[in-house]
């Protein structure tokens, strides 16, 4: 799959790479992305601001997302896989 990841802190420092599509651990769902925004969130954890949810390079972008849920983990008791 493609992805806007960031290799080092900085001025937003992303390319699109091909990363293998993630499985979901339990209790997490995979969705296939057909519209992302980039927020304030993800701008500050470029430069390594405070930020709700810090990470070090490498990483993918992408806070807010729609899609269709297209893979679910155990322990799923209410996901409409294709919803």
């Amino acid at each position: 799959m493609r992805a806007l990841q960031v290799t080092r802190n900085g001025a937003p420092p992303s390319e699109v790479v091909e990363i293998a599509s993630p499985e979901p651990g339990p209790g997490q769902v995979r969705i296939r992305v057909s519209a992302e925004s980039l927020d304030w969130n993800d701008t500050d954890r470029c430069r390594r601001r405070v930020t709700s949810i810090p990470m070090k390079p490498p990483f993918t972008l992408g806070m807010d997302a729609c899609g269709v849920v297209d893979a679910a983990g155990k322990g799923r008791t209410v996901v409409l896989v294709g919803a």
